[in-house]
Parts: C-alpha cells; sequence; structure tokens
C-alpha cells in the first residue's frame, strides 16, 4: 500500500524554502520524484522561494483538494492538537481509503488519557469510518527539534494509553 503523511502544518525545517523541501525529500525517492515535486509546487501556486514557515497556516481545510488527489491507499494526519482543526475538511466522503489518526501530541509532555483519545477517535469515526482508522501519535517523537522532544519514559506512557484507547474501541465495536 502506499501512505501519504500530511502534517496539519508543514514543519520540516522553518528556514527551509519549498525548493529545498524537494530537494531534501528527493534524496529518499525513486528517481522522478524531483520532477514530480516541482510540477505539483508549480500546480499549487507555491513559490519555490517562499519559507515553509510562511506557509503552514491553518489546517486541513486549506488543502483538502489537494490530499484527496493523493494516490495513496492511507493518509497518516496529525490531529491530536487544536491546529489540525475539525474534521469537517473531510465531510461528504471526501476520502474513502484508511486514515492513520494522529492521537497523541509529541511536542507535550502531558499524557493523554485513554480516555481523551477514545474521544477523539469517536469524532472521526463519524467521518472516516471505525474499520478505515489506525490509532498513531502525531509525526514521531521527536520531529523538528533536538532529540528527545519528549523524555522516554513520557513517550512510552503516551504509548501505553494509545494502546489502552484501542483497546478499549475494540472491545465497544468488536
Amino acid at each position: 500500500p502506499h501512505v501519504g503523511y500530511v502534517p496539519e502544518r508543514p514543519r520540516f525545517y522553518d528556514w527551509m524554502t519549498v525548493a529545498n523541501i524537494g530537494w531534501f525529500t528527493a534524496s529518499f525517492h525513486r528517481p522522478g520524484f524531483l520532477q514530480r515535486y516541482r510540477e505539483w509546487s508549480e500546480r499549487l501556486g507555491l513559490d519555490a522561494d517562499k519559507r515553509l514557515k510562511d506557509l503552514s497556516k491553518g489546517g486541513y481545510e486549506n488543502m483538502i483538494d489537494e490530499i484527496v488527489e493523493l494516490k495513496v491507499d492511507q493518509l497518516v494526519l496529525e490531529y491530536a492538537t487544536k491546529r489540525a482543526g475539525s474534521f469537517d475538511a473531510f465531510e461528504g466522503d471526501r476520502w474513502d481509503g484508511e486514515v492513520g489518526l494522529g492521537v497523541i501530541d509529541v511536542k507535550n509532555p502531558r499524557v493523554e488519557s485513554p480516555e481523551e483519545i477514545v474521544s477523539r477517535v469517536e469524532k472521526a469515526k463519524d467521518v472516516f469510518g471505525l474499520e478505515k482508522i489506525t490509532l498513531n501519535p502525531d509525526c514521531g517523537f521527536a520531529s523538528g527539534r533536538p532529540w528527545p522532544v519528549v523524555q522516554r519514559e513520557v513517550a512510552y506512557a503516551k504509548l501505553r494509553s494509545q494502546t489502552e484507547a484501542a483497546r478499549m474501541l475494540m472491545k465497544k465495536y468488536a
């Protein structure tokens, strides 16, 4: 399957430009990626010299048309924080593939309760369908910052809460 990771706001490195991101990501993609990236950037009207920090405003509603056109089987979406907005952009069967739902805020040391995570999934299931949702932390526990973002014990506690939430959901909906 093909997976598309879509952060709630682009955040590779604030100093990077649209052109820098293309070059950087091309280094770990198949040949031809950079050309496709440039074509998409042009199609979306992105200025190659624009810094990413200037583009990262709002949630998924600002790019929903492009997201639903991605040729992937699963979208990995960050929804653990309010920055991502609501699920409204995906309502009305806009996306019919699988969703890796971000339910853990990896930048905040506060450990989410399993009930809090279940509540997030309960809201998402009405839009995506429970059978299409996989629980994920937002991005990773070291994204965009010097290692580590949160202490190892905190990361493990967050993952235990996510696991318990998954058990609760499976018990309720199995």
